[in-house]
């Protein structure tokens, strides 16, 4: 189905009918809600209940979820063993139909997923978008995709090189806010990447351990574990490698790395965060 998509004109897609079964339409919101769950807790389903959603789309029109369902597949599709033009074209989908059908409820995590996407290629392009994502989701009260676009806003601020003491007071005021909204899982998957820029500024006792203000690595790991948040272990390993090769741990940084593919070969998507695990498994 995402390959169909793929090679469809904007002429073709938008001759799409709307969808008209109300049991089909009942079953698009059924599995749009079932992806959220699947990408927080059970990731190794994502891909099968997206592409559900295409193929209903395929045959029985295009309805709001569809917007969703583009939009996730162009960010499953985006990593450095997927198609990036597919994932590219599937976007541009996406935003075009989140407009024609002025689906502005799902604006904010359409735009959030498609502007991720696109980070692979083009992430300092991606904070406007992003940030303008966040604003929409909290304006229409779509408060959870909100946090997620702040949340991805200030990784790729963080990841594009941003002085730290800006990056630290974004990460910050963006936590602040996920913990008043009771965004638990964001607020939460979020706090790793504040503790790494810390570490970065000297601000932790063992600057290759995500120990210090903000978390205790092995308590958050174990943590995680519990909840079944492989992509956030895995996020959490790719940091920690980053910080051990960058303070000469090369010996450590070839160990978390070990560790963490023994963790993605239980997973369908590696998280790569937008090839920072390539290049630093490369260099190690």
């Amino acid at each position: 189905s995402i390959r169909l998509f793929a090679m469809m004109t904007d002429d073709q897609f938008l001759s799409l009918n709307n969808i008209s079964d109300d049991k089909k339409t009942m079953s698009m919101k059924f599995l749009s809600h079932l992806a959220i769950y699947c990408f927080m807790a059970k990731i190794n389903y994502v891909p099968f209940v997206f592409n559900r959603m295409l193929d209903l789309t395929l045959n029985y029109g295009v309805s709001n979820e569809s917007c969703t369902a583009l939009a996730m597949s162009s960010f499953l599709i985006s990593d450095s063993d997927g198609d990036s033009r597919a994932s590219y074209r599937i976007g541009e989908l996406a935003l075009l139909l989140v407009e024609k059908l002025e689906a502005n409820e799902y604006i904010s995590q359409v735009h959030a997923n498609v502007y991720c996407a696109r980070s692979w290629n083009e992430m300092r392009m991606t904070t406007k978008p992003l940030h303008h994502a966040y604003k929409r989701g909290m304006e229409i009260g779509d408060i959870q995709n909100a946090m997620w676009s702040a949340q991805y806003y200030c990784i790729n601020r963080f990841l594009c090189g941003i002085e730290l003491p800006t990056v630290e007071k974004e990460f910050r005021y963006f936590l602040k806010q996920m913990k008043e909204y009771e965004q638990i899982t964001i607020h939460q998957s979020t706090l790793p990447f504040l503790q790494a820029v810390l570490n970065f500024m000297g601000a932790s006792t063992n600057p290759v351990e995500l120990t210090g203000e903000i978390i205790a690595q092995n308590t958050y790991i174990e943590a995680c574990f519990d909840k079944h948040l492989m992509h956030v272990i895995v996020k959490v390993h790719v940091l920690c490698g980053w910080l051990a090769y960058m303070f000469g741990e090369y010996e450590l940084a070839s160990s978390i790395i070990s560790r963490r593919r023994e963790i993605e070969n239980s997973m369908n998507k590696k998280i790569e965060l937008y090839g920072v695990a390539n290049f630093y498994d490369c260099l190690t």
